[in-house]
């Protein structure tokens, strides 16, 4: 008698099905390492101030969408995400510019 598996009850497949949801990721990450430009043979990528950065710029995003987040689950759309953003960083910097705000270190 010919036994027939479905894929999703193989004991591998639960680990490669798992995998999907964070699959595209670790290729973008194995990806940005590969092909990262070296110096002194020390991938770039993963230099502690490139990783600062990274996670720096993407801060303002994910401040953003747990915003986005709580909007919609309390039942209204905001649809001047993008202006509010563009509004409030025009008045920072010119907050920063009249009062004299240095730069931090690592930008001068």
């Amino acid at each position: 008698m010919v036994m027939a598996y479905r894929l999703r009850d193989l004991p591998f497949a639960r680990t490669i099905m798992g995998m999907r949801t964070y699959g595209g990721l670790l290729a973008a990450f194995v990806l940005a390492c590969v092909f990262s430009p070296r110096r002194h043979g020390a991938i770039l990528f993963l230099d502690l101030g490139n990783l600062t950065d990274i996670l720096r710029q993407s801060s303002e995003k994910g401040i953003l969408a747990v915003g986005m987040t709580f909007a919609i689950v309390s039942g209204g759309i905001d649809l001047f995400v993008g202006s509010l953003l563009a509004l409030s960083a025009t008045a920072s910097a010119i907050l920063l510019m009249q009062y004299g705000a240095a730069a931090p270190t690592r930008w001068r």
